[in-house]
């Protein structure tokens, strides 16, 4: 998502099938200690927030990410689309 390109997407009403979700990576450190795989999972958020607004998008991608369940699913709703800058439109560009 390098800044100055453009990323078309379809309103869900289109495909109502093709969905993006986020939810929490699960990290397993089975040989760390509390504190350890706490700082471990802190630098790795970090690193994805870093590496999302290095791309262009919002970093409230990736702290509403961290926010939801490994076990679960949040789908990102169209409105956020724009407003974390993953989409720059909703209707077909003008040229290919």
């Amino acid at each position: 998502m390098p800044r100055g390109v453009n990323r078309f997407v379809q309103p869900i009403e289109a495909v109502p099938s093709a969905r993006i979700g986020v939810h929490k990576p699960e990290l397993i450190m089975p040989n760390l200690d509390a504190a350890a795989a706490e700082r471990h999972r802190d630098a790795a958020k970090w690193a994805i927030i870093d590496y999302l607004t290095r791309m262009g998008a919002d970093a409230t991608l990736a702290m509403r990410m961290f926010e939801v369940r490994h076990e679960s699913m949040e789908f990102i709703r169209e409105r956020d689309f724009a407003l974390w800058r993953l989409a720059t439109s909703f209707s077909r560009p003008l040229w290919p």
